[in-house]
């Protein structure tokens, strides 16, 4: 569901058939998660990314990721995890779907992260990238922002496959500044 959405409880818990009970739990759960917002006699909907938001996310990702990517242990088989992800992303941008990118970005960031060995991290990641799948919902509208992940899948899964993981974690974090600015200024561009 899109940024901003209304969840509406009594069609949505026919839906999943959930009670409103359980619902409403869930709710608060992802309320504090920051993926939706109860809204005072409106109602509760889904989470419309702010400025903080990227900042508290990208934050995050510059100090996990490119760890991962120096000091983690890549075995072959999640070598050619990270190639066929970057490939895979690459396909989705040629035919413009951008669902497919995000869903290949994340499973790039996804091996990344078991690299580095950390269930507690791990599920921290989890919670990232349910964040960020509303930031990339929020871009849309912005190939170009999308280019940013394509190109920087190809130069990290190079990198490491020549054995530099030092210069391919230096690669992502810069992906990740660039990323976080590209989305801070399109925020600020919004009405």
């Amino acid at each position: 569901m899109p940024p901003g959405h209304q969840l509406r409880e009594v069609a949505l818990a026919a839906e999943l058939d959930v009670s409103r009970n359980t619902l409403r739990e869930a709710f608060t759960a992802l309320a504090a998660e920051g993926l939706v917002e109860r809204v005072r006699n409106r109602g509760v909907f889904v989470a419309v990314p702010k400025a903080d938001d990227v900042r508290r996310i990208f934050a995050a990702r510059r100090l996990m990721e490119p760890a991962a990517l120096a000091w983690g242990e890549f075995d072959a088989a999640q070598l050619a995890a990270l190639r066929v992800h970057a490939e895979r992303a690459e396909l989705a941008q040629r035919w413009g779907d951008l669902d497919g990118l995000a869903a290949q970005n994340q499973a790039f960031q996804t091996v990344l992260m078991l690299a580095g060995g950390s269930e507690i991290l791990n599920g921290l990641m989890g919670r990232i990238q349910a964040a960020m799948r509303l930031l990339f919902d929020s871009m849309a509208a912005v190939p170009a922002f999308h280019a940013l992940y394509v190109e920087g899948h190809q130069t990290v899964a190079g990198l490491l496959e020549g054995g530099d993981r030092f210069a391919a974690a230096e690669a992502w974090r810069e992906v990740l500044e660039n990323a976080e600015a590209e989305l801070l200024k399109h925020l600020a561009a919004q009405p």
